[in-house]
């Protein structure tokens, strides 16, 4: 802006005025249009309205007027001068002002027209006071609007940095550590509490927007008042006539009502309007002003229009993230159940398998009991025999048939808590599948792959597992059954080899025993047959002798009972011989026999008895060899 004298000078050519406005620039409809009926308004609406009267003035003063005096032809010499009907409707006859005009052109220093002159200086120096006080106030009012624009962009940017780190708060519980922990409701959540923000945000911007416009309302209102106080005081020193007060607050006004202060943005591009030297240079206008916010609340709406779509890009995002680590970590869970105690080494197959060792145990101690029994039933605790060794043998297949029904029926507990475990693994892997499903992280075909690849392969992995090894278990036990039922056999048919063995010894020394006895008692019997015909013809040989009648007689008798009584010795003596012969015999026989029992009792056992060899004779031995001849020598 030009300094005030400047200002004022340039404002007195009304002409260069009217040339760099483009005419007649004064419109006080535009005026009205901008201010509010105020007192100030009130005041400028007084002076339009003087403003009115004195253009209607001029332009009837303008016209040309007819002069009835007549001219008087007695004029001073000197140049003539010829001036319009209007000069002569101010200031008379032509004569008149020119005579009254000094020599020089120039008032004398004691002239009339000095007091004139300093009153003018004087009005145009109270004219500039009040120009620049009125300058001042409007470079103050434009500096506190910049200041409450500032201010206000200033609030409305630290709610705007607060809300964001609220929004960040919310977002921080999207992170990957927390998201994985969350429910889809949980997600909703921060998702609704994001979006509430958005109307709270946008309220703040309309709120900018009517902060804007008050304050540039409350900006006109004292520009208003500045420039109502200012044409009264212009008015009131009159330094101008009313025309070019009124033009020269035309231009102020319509430079008022372009100007805009806007310190925070800047638009290239933006026209500069030259109103006039006296106005300055501006470098937006009310319009434009106006045109800028309403440019900036639309950026502004704009931005968050755009940032709630990046939030809901970054929580659609985070939502696709959250599917996805529900999806794996579904499948995590669903691994490490497969791999927990639960289905790796489930409690309820540990205690039956646990019981089963128990009974296998039990069994076992049976099995030792029972053959420490052995003992009792051998030489020299008890007698050997058959029948108890074939009571053994029954206890033991007895117990190794028990044995068997215990383990066959733990076995089937086994397999039924398999089965019901890869039922349970199954309907976890229908609620996996389930899950996978609702929570759609990832394409139809490629969640039906990660099911099958990273679930469904232990399952059957698991499923194998158990079967091998309850199938190994089942081998293992049957051939543990096997070996003791042959080893129980093996004992048991050896001791009855070996009880039979002694039965058949015992038998043949029993009987050998009876045939001597019976021998003896053959023996016996026979000899008595025989000694009492013996002795029946001894007796009737007495009696024969007894009744001998002559020497003869006497001697026949008597030479029949000596041959009777030689009957009876030579029967006796048959009777000692044989009978010493079968007992003499029976210690031989007994002898052979235990050495016979003695040699297969070794045999059995894989001994070496501790006899002589048997020397087995030849049925035919070839005949002894001839001795040598002898042939005398020759004295």
């Amino acid at each position: 802006a030009t300094n005030s004298t400047s200002r004022t000078e340039h404002f007195f050519n009304e002409n260069e005025l009217d040339k760099r406005l483009g005419g007649s620039v004064f419109n006080m409809g535009s005026l009205g249009n901008t201010m509010g009926m105020t007192k100030a308004d009130k005041v400028v609406k007084e002076h339009r309205m003087v403003v009115e009267a004195e253009s209607a003035l001029l332009k009837s003063i303008s016209k040309e007027r007819i002069n009835f005096l007549k001219t008087d032809t007695t004029q001073p010499k000197g140049p003539k001068l010829n001036k319009s009907a209007k000069e002569l409707a101010h200031f008379g006859t032509l004569d008149q002002e020119v005579f009254s005009l000094p020599k020089d052109g120039r008032d004398t220093a004691d002239g009339p027209l000095e007091r004139v002159s300093s009153l003018k200086r004087h009005r145009k120096s109270r004219h500039d006071q009040a120009f620049e006080k009125y300058q001042h106030e409007r470079e103050s009012i434009g500096q506190q609007m910049q200041e409450a624009v500032s201010a206000e962009a200033l609030a409305f940017k630290q709610r705007l940095m607060e809300n964001d780190s609220d929004i960040e708060v919310e977002f921080s519980a999207l992170a990957d550590d927390r998201l994985v922990v969350l429910e889809e409701h949980g997600v909703q959540r921060v998702w609704d509490e994001v979006q509430s923000q958005s109307p709270i945000r946008l309220a703040w911007i309309d709120g900018l927007a009517d902060s804007l416009a008050h304050i540039e309302t409350d900006r006109q209102t004292l520009m208003r008042d500045s420039v109502a106080e200012l044409i009264a005081t212009l008015n009131e020193v009159s330094a101008m006539s009313v025309g070019e007060v009124e033009r020269l607050m035309e231009a102020e006004t319509m430079s008022l009502n372009l100007t805009a202060f806007l310190p925070w943005t800047r638009r290239p591009g933006c026209s500069l309007a030259v109103i006039s030297e006296r106005v300055g240079v501006r470098r937006r206008e009310v319009v434009e002003n106006k045109r800028t916010g309403a440019e900036l609340i639309r950026r502004l709406q704009r931005a968050e229009v755009e940032a709630e779509r990046a939030r809901r890009k970054r929580w659609e995002d985070s939502m696709e993230r959250w599917r996805k680590l529900r999806t794996l970590g579904a499948m995590q869970a669903f691994q490490q159940l497969l791999l927990s105690e639960e289905f790796a080494s489930p409690p309820p197959r540990a205690q039956l398998m646990s019981s089963l060792l128990e009974q296998q145990e039990v069994a076992h101690s049976k099995v030792l009991q029972h053959i420490e029994m052995i003992d009792s039933l051998l030489p020299p605790n008890a007698v050997l025999g058959t029948d108890a060794m074939t009571d053994w043998l029954d206890v033991a297949r007895s117990d190794a048939d028990r044995w068997d029904e215990m383990r066959q029926a733990g076995i089937a507990h086994l397999w039924e808590n398999e089965h019901e475990l890869h039922q349970k693994a199954l309907d976890h892997f229908t609620g996996l599948q389930a899950d996978v499903k609702r929570y759609a992280g990832y394409s139809e075909e490629e969640a039906a792959q990660m099911l099958e690849e990273e679930a469904m392969v232990m399952v059957r992995d698991r499923q194998n597992q158990a079967e091998s090894t309850l199938k190994s278990l089942a081998e293992f036990m049957e051939k543990l059954s096997a070996t003791w039922r042959s080893q129980w056999g093996t004992l048991g048919d050896f001791l009855l080899q070996l009880s039979k063995l002694h039965d058949d010894h015992k038998a043949r020394v029993t009987s050998l025993h009876q045939a001597a006895v019976a021998d003896v008692k053959e023996s016996r019997t026979q000899h008595d047959v025989d000694d009492k015909e013996c002795e029946d013809a001894y007796n009737q040989a007495t009696v024969l002798l007894k009744q001998s009648g002559g020497q003869k007689e006497l001697e026949e008798n008597l030479s029949k009972t000596m041959d009777c009584l030689d009957a009876i010795q030579e029967g006796y003596r048959k009777f000692h011989t044989r009978t010493t012969q079968i007992v003499e015999k029976n210690p031989v026989t007994m002898k052979e026999n235990g050495e016979t029992y003695q040699r297969d009792l070794c045999e059995l056992l894989g001994l070496k008895p501790n006899l002589p060899d048997i020397v087995v004779e030849e049925e035919n031995p070839p005949p002894p060899e001839p001795e040598p001849e002898v042939r005398p020598t020759s004295k």
